[in-house]
């Protein structure tokens, strides 16, 4: 029974890790080519010598396969020349892929794969010293095979995700991450240069879980299709898009810290450029033998292996003739303080390659580079035509314990102080002593744009202060973007208080105003000089009046005068010749009240309707004052004749004058023992209707075309005058 049991064990252990693990003594590493350790084996990997004293030019490496899903240990002790002999660990079959570890010297290794990893282990020697070698523990854990798929395939992620890279780079192959748990799977990776979605086309050799290392011309998607063979289901999985980056100019300010590097030996853009990608890298990550980043986690290195001269490129940076620049970098070596690493400079190109550099150098150690902690190398330069240049950062390695210089956070700036790109801003005004309320002129020169406190933004402007005044202004070189402060004080005099008055200031038209100033010790009004003033407006009006004081300021005021219209008065008569006893209605329009005064007798009488009446005879002319709502008068008259009327019969006036015959038709006579001046014949309403100016003592006014009625006849003669009522027939 423990027999069969144990069988039954045995027999799902196999099926599920697809053979037992195997045990070997030890495998020794080619002197050159390669061999494989089969999934499963646990064994000692040895250097060609096995841990003895190895040969020169070795250069052979060991795969070691990891199945289904196994996971590879390796551990264990190295003992090599110092920087020149190497022990390394790469991604995948052959050192094709991914460097994962690179050590030399003495040391320890413990390396872990993930589930499915195969790695392949290299050791190198160079022509010189040699040493004991490498004696590494190889172990597996997880299953080397699988059950059989059916189905659909789980979705699985993939790794790693979307990033940028340049056109032509060997990029890191997408792979699934995590493993299935069964067998019989096939995968096809696919690509598009076109969208997400399609179409797509197979990549050639690409059918393994992992997508090998491939390099793009232009942006692409990549997904990898899962089939199970029993049941020939298939599931696309989406492995992301890799883009291809644009080309990349800067401005200044500039930095570069690394941050945005994708993988570890890739630069921060496809415009940079280096002469090896062996002896210049770059990292992702803190490594050993003091590499680390001054700031993030992501910083540059120079390698000594091969011993040289080696270059870093920068991307192109617009910098401009006639400014002066700030550039430079931290660097640090490791911390045995070996002095192999000289003359690390920071140049000026006009190309991101060797063809490019200018004798230009911006800074440089000159001898050792030599730093345990980063420390800055930095200078300052100026370009003479203004254009895009690069920044090409060189570092020379010897052979020696130093086997890296690291470096990080290249910059370039323009600095601001009063010996570089200063600027020379001046200030001035226009008078340093004014009056309150006086406009002053304020200037700025030696810069491109210029902000003062009271807010302007241009190189001149103005202001009317009424205190003591600081004005500040704030000029700015474009170029540079430097900056200086500059000041100009203004010292202001009190101006006077002028305070203007009239009175009064509401008036009708033809009235007297008394224009007044006080606050100031003379005056000028727009209408005459001294204090006061008389003016009778005919229209509303404003009276300006300037007040000096003592100390020569002056200040204005300005007084206003209402003028209100005086009223449109018109009288009239109900009839223009009335004989004495008789009335007459007098009516006046316009205004609001009415008085009106008799011109002979200067008797008044008030009412917008009056009646008159006279028992003298007499010409009468009436005066009516007419005052409106706001007080304003106006005058109008009427005149009408009172006669004596003695008859309609033809008798005489005063005992000697006759006018006949009365009635008359067409002819009516007036005689008079002197001589007649003027002989004037009324209508009703007061309309002169006939005249005659006979020079003599007999005078003949004809009635022709009258209509029949009661017409007033008035007549002069020397000192006889007299009015007759007479009748047409």
């Amino acid at each position: 029974m423990k027999k069969t049991s144990t069988l039954k064990v045995l027999a799902m252990l196999i099926a599920f890790f697809g053979s037992l693990a195997t045990i070997d003594a030890q495998v020794l590493i080619p002197f050159s080519g390669s061999n494989t350790i089969a999934c499963g084996t646990n064994t000692v990997l040895r250097d060609h010598a096995n841990y003895t004293t190895y040969s020169n030019n070795a250069n052979g490496y060991t795969v070691l396969d990891a199945g289904f899903a196994s996971v590879i240990t390796i551990s264990g002790n190295y003992i090599t020349e110092s920087s020149f002999d190497y022990v390394r660990i790469y991604n995948g079959v052959g050192t094709g892929g991914t460097l994962l570890l690179n050590v030399s010297g003495t040391g320890v290794i413990n390396f872990t794969s993930t589930p499915g990893q195969t790695l392949t282990v290299q050791f190198t020697s160079d022509g010189s010293v040699v040493y004991q070698g490498v004696n590494l523990t190889i172990s597996y854990n997880g299953p080397c095979s699988a059950t059989p798929c059916s189905g659909t395939p789980n979705i699985m992620p993939t790794a790693p995700a979307a990033y940028t890279t340049c056109a032509g780079f060997n990029e890191p192959g997408f792979n699934i991450v995590g493993s299935y748990s069964v067998n019989g799977i096939t995968y096809q990776w696919q690509s598009s240069t076109v969208s997400a979605v399609g179409p797509w086309t197979p990549v050639s050799n690409a059918t393994l879980s992992a997508l090998p290392n491939f390099s793009v011309a232009a942006t692409t998607w990549y997904q990898v299709v899962v089939t199970c063979t029993n049941s020939n289901q298939s599931t696309p999985i989406d492995a992301g898009p890799v883009y291809v980056g644009s080309s990349v100019v800067n401005t200044v300010p500039y930095l570069e810290s690394f941050e945005n590097v994708t993988f570890a030996n890739r630069l921060p853009n496809c415009d940079w450029n280096r002469t090896s990608t062996v002896t210049a890298v770059t990292y992702t990550s803190s490594q050993t033998l003091n590499r680390t980043a001054n700031s993030g986690t992501k910083f540059a290195a120079f390698y000594n292996a091969p011993s040289g001269t080696s270059h870093f490129f920068s991307n192109g940076i617009v910098l401009n003739a006639g400014v002066t620049y700030s550039a430079g970098l931290m660097f640090k070596s490791d911390l045995t303080g070996a002095t192999n690493w000289s003359n690390l400079s920071l140049i000026l190109a006009t190309s991101p390659s060797t063809t490019g550099l200018t004798s230009n150098t911006i800074a440089t150690t000159g001898g050792a580079a030599v730093s345990p902690v980063y420390k800055l190398l930095s200078g300052t330069f100026s370009v003479a035509t203004t254009g895009t240049y690069n920044l090409a950062v060189r570092a020379t390695g010897n052979a020696g314990t130093a086997q890296y210089l690291s470096w990080d956070d290249l910059f370039v700036n323009i600095p601001c102080t009063s010996t570089i790109n200063p600027v020379t801003l001046t200030a001035a005004a226009s008078n340093s002593s004014i009056c309150s309320g006086t406009s002053v002129q304020l200037t700025a020169t030696g810069a491109n744009s210029y902000t003062w406190n009271t807010g302007a933004t241009t190189a001149a402007t103005s202001d009317a202060p009424n205190v003591n005044a600081t004005y500040l202004v704030v000029g700015t070189n474009t170029l540079t973007g430097c900056s200086a402060t500059a000041s100009v004080s203004v010292k202001v005099k009190p101006s006077p208080l002028v305070v203007g008055m009239a009175s009064p200031n509401t008036v009708c038209q033809g009235d007297k105003v008394v224009l007044s100033a006080s606050g100031a010790g003379s005056y000028v009004w727009n209408v005459g000089t001294g204090a006061i003033q008389t003016v009778t407006p005919s229209a509303n009006t404003s009276y300006s009046v300037t007040g000096t004081g003592t100390n020569n300021c002056s200040s204005t005021a300005v007084v206003s005068v209402l003028v209100n219209n005086s009223p449109t008065v018109t009288a009239v008569a109900s009839n223009a010749n009335l004989c004495t006893g008789e009335t007459v209605t007098l009516s006046a329009s316009g205004a609001n009240t009415f008085q009106w005064i008799s011109s002979v007798y200067g008797m008044v009488y008030t009412g917008q309707q009056v009646i008159y009446s006279s028992n003298i005879p007499k010409n009468e002319t009436i005066v009516v004052t007419g005052t409106d709502a706001n007080g304003c008068t106006n005058k109008a008259s009427v005149s009408f004749v009172v006669g004596a009327c003695t008859g309609i019969n033809e008798g005489t006036m005063n005992a000697v004058v006759k006018v006949y015959p009365n009635p008359a038709s067409d002819l009516l006579h007036v005689s008079a023992p002197a001589t007649i001046n003027q002989v004037v014949v009324y209508d009703g309403t007061g309309r002169v209707v006939a005249t005659s100016q006979p020079t003599s003592n007999e005078a003949t006014i004809s009635l022709q075309g009258l209509s029949s009625g009661i017409y007033f006849l008035q007549y002069q003669a020397g000192e006889y005058v007299g009015n007759v009522r007479v009748i047409k027939q």
